[in-house]
């Protein structure tokens, strides 16, 4: 698996590419864990590029979620392709990760938390 993380401010972009099993999930967990940081609370993460995605996969995208959703952010996922798509629904996550098409409309959705999280006072 490829990884590319960018921080812009308070948001995390994430690039992951190949497959998210159990074997290339330790390397993102610890790009995740040193990316993440209470001065980060958002993330876009483009699965554009990701074939396949396991439980371990899914795992890894619900514990990042979490950790923004109690810094009083987001995630938002970008580009999935149909097989990952339909294991995110079969998962019962499609109702929890905000799923954009493009790159472009999940950061749009990010960068209006953190408009939010300002007017909150956060």
């Amino acid at each position: 698996m490829q990884i590319q993380s960018y921080i812009h401010g308070r948001r995390l972009d994430l690039i992951l590419t190949g497959k998210m099993d159990a074997l290339a999930i330790a390397e993102v967990e610890q790009t995740v864990e040193a990316a993440v940081s209470p001065a980060v609370c958002v993330a876009v993460v483009d699965l554009s590029g990701v074939d396949y995605i396991s439980s371990a996969g899914l795992r890894l995208l619900l514990n990042l979620f979490k950790k923004l959703q109690q810094a009083g952010g987001t995630m938002a996922l970008a580009g999935t392709k149909a097989y990952c798509h339909k294991v995110i629904e079969l998962a019962g996550f499609g109702g929890i990760f905000p799923m954009f098409e493009q790159v472009a409309e999940a950061t749009a959705f990010c960068d209006q938390a953190l408009v939010k999280n300002v007017e909150r006072g956060a």
